[in-house]
């Protein structure tokens, strides 16, 4: 018996694989699109990251500038109506006194050479630091408060040192408070205590006092109004950005705010 063998079309004969040429640009298609994809993902992570940095700037900028206007204008706010010194006002910090619990006592007898005040209820004066009196003599008006105990029959107030109250006289309790810019942070402070970072990446902090006439003044009794300067940075520089004037590739915001002292005497 004779085995017939059929000669297949050359379209249709078996082939021994890609050639080097064909692998070579398949390689280098896939290369590129691994590429592009890579520098679409690289790009959106930068712009991500960046409107991140700005979102904060933004956000630190504007927590700063409302916390420190806010406690200037209620400095003074229910304290004793006498002509001493509540704001303490440098270029770049600001110190100012405040009653910050409302606390307040009238004497209804006279109480003279005393380190101890008894009341009804001195809850209020617990976290205050010292007490201001508002009276017309010319004694000693500011007294530091060394403990406060409202767990006997009758609340006591404990000052460092003596001092004469007589009737009708009022004292009230205050704190004193401090802003201030230490190095690229706003840092608060109250009284003697440790300090804390209010807000990060604040490269410009000044304050500007103005008379009530919008003269500037650097004499506290002047006081009438005051601006507010900062400006916030991102946390990280951006090479391919210059800041008008710095070109260090931060990138920046200013903000400022002028604001009256309401309860200045």
């Amino acid at each position: 018996m004779k085995v017939a063998f059929v000669k297949l079309p050359r379209n249709l004969r078996s082939t021994n694989g890609l050639t080097l040429v064909e692998l070579m640009i398949a390689i280098t298609i896939s290369f590129v699109s691994i590429l592009g994809i890579y520098r679409m993902f690289s790009a959106s992570l930068r712009s991500y990251n960046l409107q991140t940095q700005l979102t904060q700037m933004h956000q630190d900028a504007t927590f700063s500038i409302h916390k420190i206007s806010e406690a200037l204008m209620q400095v003074g706010s229910a304290l004793p109506q006498k002509n001493y010194q509540i704001i303490y006002g440098d270029a770049d910090s600001v110190c100012l006194l405040a009653n910050s619990t409302g606390s307040s006592y009238t004497f209804s007898s006279n109480l003279l050479s005393s380190n101890i005040i008894v009341m009804t209820d001195a809850s209020a004066f617990k976290n205050q630091t010292f007490i201001l009196k508002d009276s017309l003599d010319s004694s000693v008006t500011k007294f530091t408060i060394s403990k406060v105990d409202t767990n006997a029959v009758q609340d006591t107030i404990f000052l460092t040192t003596s001092g004469t109250f007589y009737s009708g006289t009022t004292i009230y309790g205050a704190n004193t408070f401090y802003y201030y810019k230490s190095g690229t942070n706003i840092m608060f402070k109250q009284d003697t205590g440790s300090a804390s970072v209010l807000a990060e990446n604040i490269d410009s902090l000044s304050f500007t006092y103005y008379t009530s006439s919008h003269a500037a003044t650097t004499n506290w009794t002047q006081f009438y109004s005051v601006n507010i300067y900062l400006r916030a940075r991102t946390a990280l520089p951006d090479p391919k950005y210059k800041y008008p004037g710095i070109n260090d590739g931060y990138r920046r915001v200013p903000m400022s705010i002028e604001v009256r002292f309401r309860n200045k005497i």
